[in-house]
């Protein structure tokens, strides 16, 4: 029951992470080409991914390129930027208890 539980709880926070990530208003949009590759899926080894398959998903999450060459200079969509990801992830964070209730009481503990 307890890996059921924790199951649960995983793959709604996946889940919602996706779509704070995809409709949650932090997320850089010039085409919907990047919102369009984020996926949540279980993985191999039991957990849960959410993972941005864009090209360019990094260099516009950190900002800048990973050497520190290339800014961004202008996201194309005023109230977005660098950081969009860690935003969604951490939004959901702040709501793990009620996560955590939701399953709980699925399961009748």
């Amino acid at each position: 029951m307890n890996d059921g539980l924790i199951d649960m709880i995983q793959a709604h926070m996946s889940q919602d992470i996706e779509v704070a990530i995809k409709i949650g208003g932090r997320t850089p949009v010039d085409t919907g080409l990047m919102k369009s590759q984020v996926r949540s899926f279980k993985s191999p080894s039991g957990g849960y991914r959410v993972e941005a398959n864009a090209v360019y998903s990094a260099y516009q999450e950190r900002g800048e390129a990973r050497d520190g060459s290339r800014k961004v200079r202008n996201y194309t969509t005023s109230g977005t930027g660098a950081g969009w990801f860690q935003d969604a992830i951490d939004k959901t964070i702040a709501k793990r208890d009620n996560y955590i209730d939701v399953a709980r009481k699925a399961f009748g503990l």
